[in-house]
């Protein structure tokens, strides 16, 4: 499966903006240098006191449909 290393550093004052938007997605640039977005619905099991903060990986399938976005080490 393809996947895209990239970190993450969202505040919890732009979590709160981005779960106030009609479209609801995070846009990020993967450490190759592409940008990706994925739904902010991926990010809900890593939100602390202190918003989205760490190394993660996005895994998808060969057509890019979202897998999996996991924390790494």
């Amino acid at each position: 499966m393809p996947s895209l290393s990239l970190t993450l550093n969202l505040s919890p004052e732009t979590l709160h903006r981005l779960y106030r938007e009609p479209v609801q997605v995070v846009h990020a640039v993967a450490d190759d240098g592409r940008r990706v977005q994925f739904p902010v619905s991926a990010i809900r099991p890593y939100i602390t006191r202190d918003g989205v903060k760490g190394r993660f990986e996005l895994v998808f399938s060969d057509s890019f449909r979202l897998l999996e976005l996991r924390r790494l080490g």
